[in-house]
Parts: C-alpha cells; structure tokens; sequence
C-alpha cells in the first residue's frame, strides 16, 4: 500500500482538480480489504474469521445528515434481512477531514464499513447473495428517495475493498487513515487519479470503482446503454426470490438489469467507467472468466487480418479459434469503444488490458520475488535493476493478468490460449453466422414507368423533387462519389443559414450535427489506422451474451461487410430468413408511406402506427423489418414488382414517412417493448445520398441501408450529356459504366462513414449502431420524444407537424397542382436552393460576393458611404446563426459606465486576434496583409498550421518602402501603403499535426504559441490542402513538394489525452 501511494502520488498531473486548488476530481484505491486491521477493532469480525464463518465488508458513502444515514443504514440491514444475509457490525472508518477543499468539504460524505453474514449459506450462496444484496440497496434507496449523493455503496465483498474520494493523489493516504496504519496489510492495490471529462465530479464517481479503474473514454456509452436495456429482455423475467434460491447459472438465465426491486444495471447519469464496471461485474457474477468477458466487451482488433491470417505461425490455430471467440461474441456484445487503459481485481486476479487502439501508455515489470508493477507512466516506484525478470508494455488490444493465489503471471499469449481452448469458438460462428455475398448492381432503374428515356428521366427527376434532392445534391456530390469513389472536397466554412432559421425546407438530417472527439478522447485516423476499423454488421435476432453458447435458436445471423446494400443483396438478404432460410425469423417489408388526404398533421399518427405494426409483427416472428418508402401503401412487394416492370414511383396521393423519423421511433418503440433483439432493421429509402445520410440513420437503429433512388440517380447521371461528353473527352474514367458508377457510389459512402466513425475515435459500425452521437440543432422536444429518445439539444425548434410541412413542401414541388382544367406538369428539373453555391435569389451566404465587393470598394476607394453600406447589409441580413438571435438590451436598459473605467481603445484592440488560416488556405498576399494590419493596431494575427516565410521575421528596415508605400521586401503587394517598420510576423504560430513548415526558427519568432488539439473547420479530421495550391513557394514554406496534396493527420499523433498537453506545454 505504501508503494502504491506514493505512485498515486506522482499521478497529480493526470487529474484535475477544482478551483481550490485541492479538491481533486477523484482519487482511489481498489485493494484486498485488511482483515487483520478490521480484526483487531471489530470483535463480529475476529470471531466470524477465527471460526471460518464467511463475511463480507461494505464500504458505504451516508449523508452527512443524521435523519438520513439513519434511514440508510435502517434500510441496509432491513434489505439484508431479505437477501438472506445479516448485518453483523458498523464501522466508523477514520478520516481526516481538514485536509478537503472546499469544494470536496462541501460535499464529503459520512463513511461507514458494513460488515454482513450469510447464515447457512455456502460459499457460492453468499457470494450470490451479497451482490443481489447491494443491488437491492440501490434500488430500495431510489424508492427512497435516497440517491447516490446520500447513500452509495463503493464497494461489497468478501476479499476487495475501494477507498476512493473527490481528493487530490497525494492526499488519499492523509484523508484515510486506514490506508497509512501499519496493520494494513494487502497483495494488491490499482490506484487511480481521476481527470473527469463528462461528468461533475463527485465522490460516487471517483476511482476506482468495484472491479476496475479505466483511464480513457468510452465513446458509444449512450448506445451501449441502449443496447444494454434492449438486451435484457432476451432473457427470463425472475423476481429477487428466483435470483437467491437458484443455482449458480441464474444469472445466464435471469434478466438483472432492469429488475424490479434493484437499481439499474445502467443509467446515462452515471460516468462511463461506472457504467462499464457495473457490466463487467455482472458477467463475472455470472460466472464469465474475467479475461473473457473483458475480450469481448473490449475486443482488440481482429479483424482486417490482423489476427490468425499467417498459415505460417505456430500459433495460426489458435489464432483462429481467438477470431471464432471474437466472431461469436461480436453481435452479442457491442463494443465498448473507445480509448481505454483498464485495471481489474476480483481479489483472486488482477489483471490490465488495453483498447484496440492501444493509445494508453501501459508498461509493466516483473520482479524476481514475483511482484508485478503496471502503470501508465514508470519510475513512480524505485525499482532495482538487478531484481528485474522482465519489462514490457501492453500493446494495443493486449491483455496481462496474475493470479493472486497461485503467484501465476499470464501473458497475453497464455490467455489467448486460454480463451481460445474454452468452446469451440470457430464450428459455434460456421452453425450460427453465414455471410451476405455482394452481388452486382444491375442496369434495371428502382422506379420504372417505361422503357423510353426521357419518361424514365422525368421519374427519377420527380422522385427526387419529393424526397428532398437539390441540383447540388447530384452534380456536387453524388456525381462525385460516383467518378471517383470518394467525397468530393469542399472548402471549409458552411455560411448558408442553420436549417431551423432556413426559409427553405430541409430533409430531416440535416437538423442533426455529428459530435466528434475531444482532446481527452482522440480521433482515429481512417486513411492510416482504418485496419483497426471494421463496417461489419450482424442482422437477424439474437440472445444474451449470458445466454447458454449451445443456444443457437436466437444467433443464427447474417453478416454483412457494407451498410450499404443494392436491390439484388437486399432480395438475397430477405431470402436468408424464414422456412427456407438460415434464420427461423421471417422477413417482412412495411412501407413507411402514408396518405397525403392527412397532411403535415398526420404524420405524427403514420409514426406511431409505423411503430405500432413494427412491434406487433415482430412479436409475431419477423426478424428482419425493411422500412421502405419504395414499397407501395398497399403493401405489395416492389422488389417482385421491379421484375415485372411496373410503375412503382410514389404516387400523388401519397406521402412518406421521413426515413430517420421512421427508423428512430422503431427503434425505441423496440426497445421499449423488450422487441429489439428480435430483430432488425433495413431502411429502403430515397431519402439517403450522402455518408451523413447513412451515419444518422444507423446511428439511429439502422443495420442496413438501400438508397434506391440514389442508385437510380447515378444511373440516369451516366446518362446526362454532359457526363457522356466528359468520359469521351477523358475528364472521367473512360470505363465508367453503371456497375462501376454504382460501385464508386458506395465505395465513397463506405469510406465517409468510416471517416464519420474516425472522428468520434469509434472503431467499428456495430457499435455506432443506435449510439446516438449526434446533436440535434433546432429539433424540439416533441419530435425528440418520438423519434429521437436520449438525443441532446440546446435549442428547441421543429415539431412533428411543422417537419410534415417541410415534408410536404417537397411534394407539392413533385407533384404541383395544376390550374383549374389543365394536366398536372411533372416538374423537369431539380430544385436549386443554393445551399452551397452563393447564387442571386436562392439561399442566403453570409460571405456573398456582393458583401465582399462592397467591403473592397469602400476601403480602396475611402468611400464611407459604401462602408455604411456594407454595415447595413450585414446588420440587416437574414437570420443565419443561432447568435443571430440574440438582442441587445434597449437603451436605458442598464446605467453607462463612465468613460474613465472604460480601457483605452490601444488597449482594447490588443485583445482582437485572427482566426487561424494557413498559408495556402490563404494567398500570400493576403496572409501578409492580415499580419500587417493586425500588427499595426497592436492586435494578434494567426499563423494558422502552414508555416512562415522567414522574410517575414523582422519589422521592415529603415528606408524599406518608397513614396507609394511598396516595400522591397516584400515586392509582391504591389497596392502599397506599407510604412518602414511594419510586421508581417504573424504573432501566434500554431504548431499542428503534422508540423507542416514548424522550425525552430518559426517558433523563436512567436509571441503566443497556439497548440493545435482539434480541427476547428472539420472536427477530428486532418487539415486538407489541394495539390493545384501547393505551388512552388508555398512547398517551400511548408517542406513539402509542389503540386502535392497535404492532409495534415487528426491530432492524436501529437497529443493523444490532455496529460500529454500539459507536458508539451512544460
């Protein structure tokens, strides 16, 4: 123990603390309880132990208020009664008070140890039931009224004990007395300094928790909450009787999660690592091997080849059978994704492991006595050379354990092996997993109305008009996904109107904006890491992890390797389920179409009868639910009607269900109803053609997706004149023909969704299903509440109704009402609403061309009379951003302050800076002039990530500039008005990923240095800069070579956690 304090001691820069200066985020340890201390004090304990009676000791956080720890402890031993268990003895646990912040003073609690028996249990009864017991307390104290801030229990156990509290690391000893007192006698400690990102720190919050400590984010927590509330009806309902007289496979059988009369397994309101803790230590309840049930809840990165693809390695069997463990697993247990460095005890093991990722510093040492040392930074303990068997690190997904009885060290090799020997993992995955084959796209359009093109054009085009599309939509991104098989790559910025401020409609997805990784919690790189990334996905209905692995009645499942799928996979798909299929479950197509007679204000009730017959069906057996706005409102199969060359558009009379609201309200509607294992869910719909498109909609349920229009739309793209003209003239691939076109379409959309993935540092699509990591920007609470449970906003906005008018307005444009005795015109052309591209009379662009030249010609020409022009035009310009909103109060509103309190305005313009735009991103000429004229208020220019010319370094010299201002030095800005002594040394250089153009000299030359931990115009991607920029003198500045592409990585290869800010700042 005092080994482990005095590491923990030197981990205060890997916490925070408050504004006192010493109230921490969180200190712990998690370590063998110290019977020989408790011994000594508490007579219930010595004869307990001396008569080799089972006792378990409770570490317990009351309310400072009498009342209440009265009726906690009250409640304790009245719970225990129920459990079968007694509560034998109390124990005041000595702490030193003085030594708090005021923060942590203000809300430290009253500490006890409970100790408690389990009269004429046996060892496996009582073990049982003491974690039944502590769960029981949980959920009597909520009934209580009694929350987590004024009853919690640390920890409860026959052997582990966690001290923990909101102190700083080298305080913990101080606080606990227990901790320093010379009877405290341990063989294992996990200490912990806690930095806390997502949650106010309290004290039930810090760490270690019961069975682990996890340094790292886990980054899909609001999914795997989800899943886990979904996954618990896979098994049966029990009450607590059940749970306590059964045998020891009860939990496999017995749904604990949610049961009534115990708290949660989960809740959104508890930090990931407790969340994750509260998991792993029902799996190991349940009699799961520790280093398994870690495997698959943070499973390294098999896929890809990277594990049991070398016929040639002597473990290449084993290997293969690691694959088949992860693979079985795989659809019962999402991932916790994330970065993540975990330490774990039952007091029989302990053991370390780390994510795929393997970001986390974790190094190890073996001594020849037998002691093992693992940390995230080493020297926090002297060691000597001389005693030293081995040194080492955990790398990314590995996995070290030592088993505290036996003294035994295992590898991750060895547990591997172990792992790998417990089922047949691989003969398991071939009787329960079979995999979708992808088939070619075909030339046959979704929607036929004939075979003569320019009727066949005209569908598509009306189609598109009625669900959302845009001319940008086709020729600025879908054309590009479909010559080149990637995104096309815009410039940064987006300055058209937020879509809730918009007075043009908007399809639904773009209300939701994606969150992305922080500093604490790094991106991924998907062009260099994407091996530890994996698009995979399983479709059909399973059970519960816990579930009996002989149980092959509810996984047997089809794996697909694309979200995306075309007509001919999807037909092959459905074909998979039902009598005649690998799946028992059926497959069933429901059209989310609606009759427009209802209007904007009935497509509230087509989402709950949606809803409503989704949950009825799958009751009734279906295991795969296609969600088709393709699909006919009388429910006749399209696909059938496709080979059959009918007309299949949607129809006047009908209305559609926008897709994300459709697949959102499924998806909780399952979950809700205990539905959701039972099946899953394919949207068909023509309301998909970007990678955000897809993001939103498997991040809200979706296993699969069928953008049937977006492939009709690419083929009739082929068809355009202008796109036969540019693959004749070579500016398109002269092999571009539909099934490459369609091809490039999803490789681009598989790429973009990894990207997607990438930026909130998620590795895999399994576990960004129904993770909800988006933001809803202008959704209001009603439409949340059906569609979009769990969703975080800020703003409110759009109801269901007035989403059905935006809705509607797309459909009026499809099929507009013809005057009085004429034939309704379909429309010839796509709508243009300039959401990207400025252009006269469509969407507003805070950055128009005609601002900018009002600006230009009031500063050449001194025209005050324009500048008030351009003032005007920007004060009186639409609403555009939320900031847009805000009014200054009134005049008379507050009293003036008196001038001679008000800074001098030399002293106020110090405080303006530029934003950060690269050389590059930005012309010479105007780069230097930004400076010049920045420096010359006395304010702060940004370098941004590109590098300086060193001319720039030094002021001008003395008799530098001529009579019309033009400077020798720098020639180039030929309009003058330079002045001997003027800078252009941007005063903040930012030092980025990548270090493009970083020299010693560049930093020597900054008054402010600007550490770059995101990318602010494309979060947790890398910085982009297009080859025809690079010219000769920029590659110069930069280092790199003309006419290349520069992408500058996301910043995790720099700075992976803010531990390692504050060094490089040091």
């Amino acid at each position: 123990m005092k080994k482990a304090l005095n590491a923990l001691g030197c981990m205060e820069h890997r916490g925070a603390c408050s504004s006192d200066g010493i109230s921490g985020d969180g200190a712990g340890v998690l370590t063998d309880i110290p019977w020989s201390l408790l011994e000594d004090e508490i007579p219930e304990v010595k004869d307990a132990r001396s008569n080799g009676r089972a006792i378990a000791m409770g570490m317990v956080f009351f309310s400072k208020n009498e009342e209440e720890r009265a009726e906690g402890k009250e409640l304790a031993e009245e719970t225990a009664l129920i459990a079968g268990l007694k509560v034998v003895a109390w124990r005041e646990v000595p702490v030193d008070e003085s030594i708090l912040g005021e923060a942590s003073a203000a809300t430290v609690p009253f500490i006890e140890q409970m100790f408690v028996e389990g009269p004429g249990l046996d060892a496996a009864q009582f073990k049982r039931a003491s974690y039944i017991f502590r769960r029981q307390i949980r959920g009597a104290a909520d009934f209580k009224g009694l929350g987590p801030d004024s009853l919690y229990i640390c920890s409860l156990g026959e052997k582990t004990v966690t001290y923990k509290g909101m102190v700083n690391s080298y305080s913990l000893g101080t606080f606990y007395k227990d901790l320093v007192d010379p009877r405290f006698k341990c063989r294992f400690a996990i200490y912990h300094r806690r930095f806390s990102t997502n949650t106010t720190p309290k004290w039930p919050l810090a760490q270690p928790m019961r069975m682990l400590g996890h340094n790292g984010e886990i980054n899909t927590l609001l999914g795997n909450v989800n899943w886990m509330r979904a996954r618990s009806a896979a098994q049966d309902s029990c009450d607590i009787s059940q749970l306590l007289d059964s045998d020891n496979n009860v939990f496999q059988n017995c749904d604990t999660s949610f049961i009534d009369g115990m708290g949660s397994l989960v809740d959104t309101t508890r930090s990931d690592s407790a969340n994750m803790d509260s998991i792993f230590e029902l799996y190991s309840k349940s009699g799961r091997p520790m280093a398994e049930a870690l495997r698959f809840m943070v499973p390294e990165a098999y896929e890809n080849g990277r594990v049991g693809a070398d016929p040639t390695s002597p473990d290449f069997e084993m290997e293969k059978d690691v694959v088949g463990f992860y693979d079985f697993h795989a659809p019962l247990q999402e991932a916790w994704d994330g970065p993540a460095l975990i330490c774990f005890s039952d007091g029989d093991i302990l053991g370390a492991t780390l994510d795929r990722n393997g970001l986390r510093p974790a190094r190890y040492t073996r001594l020849k006595d037998g002691t093992v040392y693992l940390m995230s930074e080493t020297g926090v303990v002297p060691l000597d050379d001389g005693d030293v068997v081995e040194k080492g690190r955990l790398g990314p997904g590995q996995m070290i354990n030592v088993d505290l009885k036996t003294g035994e060290f295992k590898s991750n090799q060895d547990i591997r092996k172990m792992i790998a020997k417990s089922q047949p993992w691989r003969e398991l995955v071939e009787n329960t997993q079979f995999a979708l084959k992808f088939d070619k796209f075909g030339d046959a359009y979704n929607v036929i109305d004939s075979d003569e093109e320019a009727t066949r054009s005209t569908t598509v085009i009306r189609n598109q008009v009625a669900f959302g599309w845009g001319v940008e939509d086709l020729t600025m991104m879908v054309s590009a996904m479909a010559s080149t098989g990637g995104e096309a790559t815009f410039s940064m910025g987006d300055d058209a109107p937020l879509a809730v401020l918009s007075d043009r409609p908007h399809v639904l997805y773009d209300y939701f904006r994606q969150r992305f990784a922080q500093v604490t919690n790094p991106p991924i790189d998907p062009l260099r890491e994407g091996e530890v990334m994996s698009l995979k996905m399983f479709l059909g209905p399973r059970g519960h992890v816990l579930n009996d692995v002989d149980d092959a009645s509810t996984t047997r499942l089809v794996s697909i390797s694309s979200p995306v799928l075309n007509g001919p996979e999807l037909t092959q798909l459905k074909s998979k389920f039902g009598a005649d299929g690998v799946s028992p479950a059926t497959a069933e197509t429901m059209s989310t179409r609606f009759d427009s007679s209802a209007g904007a204000g009935g497509l509230e009730a087509a989402v709950k009868a949606l809803a409503d017959k989704v949950c009825e069906r799958v009751r009734d057996g279906v295991g795969l639910v296609v969600l088709s706005d393709l699909a006919p409102l009388d429910g006749s199969d399209a696909m059938k009607d496709i080979a059959a060359g009918t007309t299949r558009g949607l129809g006047p009379n009908e209305a559609y269900i926008p897709p994300l609201a459709a697949v959102g309200a499924v998806h909780h509607a399952l979950i809700e109803q205990g539905l959701r294992m039972r099946c899953s869910l394919v949207v068909e719909t023509g309301q998909c053609w970007t990678t955000h498109h897809v993001a939103c909609l498997v991040g809200y349920g979706a296993s699969a997706v069928h953008p049937w229009l977006a492939f009709d739309a690419v083929r009739e793209w082929l068809n355009l004149k202008g796109t036969k003209m540019a693959i004749s003239k070579g500016t398109l691939p002269a092999d571009l023909d539909d099934e490459k076109a369609l091809a490039n379409f999803r490789n681009a959309m598989d790429k973009g969704v990894l990207k997607i993935l990438s930026k909130m540092g998620i590795s895999l699509l399994s576990t960004y299903q129904g993770a909800q990591i988006f933001e809803a920007l202008g959704i209001g609470g009603e439409l949340l509440d059906l569609s979009f449970k769990g969703t975080p906003t800020r703003v409110g906005g759009l109801n269901t109704e007035e989403l059905g008018n935006e809705l509607f307005t797309f459909l009026d444009r499809a099929y507009p009402k013809p005057p009085e005795g004429e034939e309704a015109v379909a429309p010839k052309k796509l709508n243009e609403d300039g959401f990207v591209k400025v252009s006269n009379k469509l969407e507003h662009h805070s950055n128009s061309p005609q601002l900018a030249k009002q600006l230009h010609k009031s500063i050449r020409h001194k025209d005050s009379d324009m500048y008030k022009e351009w003032s005007n035009s920007l004060r009186n310009r639409p609403i555009t951003a939320l900031r847009d909103l805000l009014e200054i109060g009134p005049d008379g509103s507050r009293e003036p302050i008196p001038l001679d309190e008000v800074e001098s305005v030399d002293e106020i313009m110090k405080r303006f800076v530029t934003g950060g735009m690269s050389l590059g991103a930005l012309s010479r000429e105007c780069h230097e002039t930004i400076a010049l004229a920045v420096n010359r208020i006395g304010g702060k220019s940004n370098s941004g990530e590109g590098g300086e010319d060193k001319v720039r370094d030094l002021p001008l010299p003395k008799g530098d500039t001529d009579a019309n201002g033009v400077s020798s030095t720098l020639p180039h800005l030929k309009l003058g008005g330079l002045k001997d002594g003027d800078s252009a040394s941007s005063k903040i250089k930012q030092i980025a990923s990548g270090r493009f153009g970083v020299t010693p000299a560049y930093l020597a030359n900054a008054d402010q240095l600007e550490i770059k931990v995101a990318q602010g115009a494309k979060p947790g991607e890398g910085g982009q800069l297009p080859g025809p920029k690079v010219s000769g003198y920029i590659a110069e500045v930069r280092g790199a070579v003309e006419g290349v592409t520069l992408i500058s990585p996301p910043p995790h290869h720099d700075i992976y956690s803010i531990e390692d800010l504050a060094q490089l700042i040091y």
